[in-house]
């Protein structure tokens, strides 16, 4: 006999010549799962006290037996519930084994006032293996076409599908999927061609038309240059019409078409090149620097409603191509009106690059 020695604190057990026993719920597991061994035939008078140790006998390596931690629980006087507790056993074997786990225990008296401290009790369960979960595919499908349809016809679409629960496997459900799909790969076809119709073929005609680029950000423009698209003859084909076949060739056209020239065309700037003079002081000439300021729109700066280091929604670049702001400061010569007379108007350039402001300055 193997003894596996798990020294329980305040666990159970009984006195030779009483009436108390141990019975085991269930007496048949399967690996893994609990079993409740509980007291019978307990009272007030004698009932289970402290467990020792137990052992399996026979000694069966296969098999290992483990308290469930907190539950333990000792015969109530008020309610006259038993002891009870509860093993876990668990077995690396592959067939069924029957095991009896003796418990050595003591047993209190108190009629006597005696103690029974040396004595051993069975209960006999028997372990199963565990079982393995089994998962089933869940339906899979694929579409097929006929491909031995004769000249002039061309085969029809079905579906062909794997029932649920078709085929199984105890690693995963996936693997059972995967099965699932295997069939469909290896028998679609077929299906197809035995189940599915030929029908007259109606092929496009060959078509063309040139587009140009439409996708150019605001303030800019394509080259102009136009782009030449071809769908060419027998490039689709309809089962319903000649109409129905030169009609998907027409959508082919129109959408890749355009995606061809937006693809192969370039954005030009509009922005607009303006010879000014930068100057650090609002109304000192003394350092004006002559610069080149790009504006992106063509506009009437004298309609602009300028709020002070607020954005006007007008920007001014250091060239004409490239997205660097001009610094911050004032412009000269951006844009003069005949009825400014005797003054120059002077433009600010925010901190971003913003037209904010402008004010009139006296022609030194």
């Amino acid at each position: 006999m193997k003894n596996f020695l798990l020294l329980f604190s305040m666990l159970l057990c009984f006195k030779s010549g009483f009436t108390q026993t141990l019975t085991a719920s269930p007496t048949t597991v399967v690996s893994g799962n609990e079993v409740t061994v509980t007291g019978v035939g307990e009272s007030q008078v004698a009932r289970f006290s402290v467990m020792y140790s137990y052992a399996l006998s026979p000694a069966n390596s296969s098999v290992t037996v483990e308290m469930v931690n907190g539950s333990l629980s000792y015969y109530s006087a008020a309610t006259l519930a038993p002891t009870t507790l509860k093993l876990k056993l668990t077995s690396t074997a592959s067939t069924a084994q029957t095991v009896s786990i003796w418990f050595h225990c003591a047993v209190n008296n108190d009629q006597t006032n005696t103690q029974n401290t040396n004595y051993q009790t069975p209960v006999t369960i028997t372990v199963s293996p565990a079982q393995a979960t089994t998962y089933y595919n869940v339906a899979k499908s694929g579409s097929f076409t006929r491909n031995n349809c004769g000249a002039g016809t061309i085969g029809s679409t079905v579906t062909y599908t794997v029932a649920a629960n078709t085929y199984s496997s105890t690693v995963s459900q996936a693997a059972a999927d995967n099965q699932a799909i295997a069939a469909v790969n290896a028998n679609g076809q077929a299906f197809a061609n035995a189940n599915g119709q030929c029908l007259t073929a109606y092929y496009n005609s060959e078509i063309s038309a040139s587009f140009i680029k439409n996708d150019c950000p605001t303030d800019s423009s394509p080259s102009a240059t136009t782009y030449n698209y071809t769908v060419a003859a027998n490039s689709h084909v309809s089962t319903i019409s000649q109409a129905d076949a030169d009609s998907k060739a027409l959508n082919d056209l129109n959408t890749n078409g355009q995606i061809n020239a937006n693809n192969l065309d370039v954005c030009n700037d509009n922005r607009l090149g303006y010879k000014t003079k930068f100057r650090s002081s609002l109304c000192d000439d003394s350092s004006d620097v002559r610069s080149s300021v790009w504006l992106k729109v063509n506009v009437d700066l004298t309609g602009i409603s300028f709020n002070s280091y607020a954005t006007s929604g007008i920007y001014a670049y250091t060239n004409q191509t490239g997205d660097t702001r001009a610094a911050a400061g004032y412009y000269t010569d951006l844009y003069s009106d005949p009825s400014d007379g005797a003054y120059i108007r002077v433009f600010q350039v925010g901190p971003n690059g913003e037209l904010v402001s402008y004010s009139l300055c006296s022609i030194p």
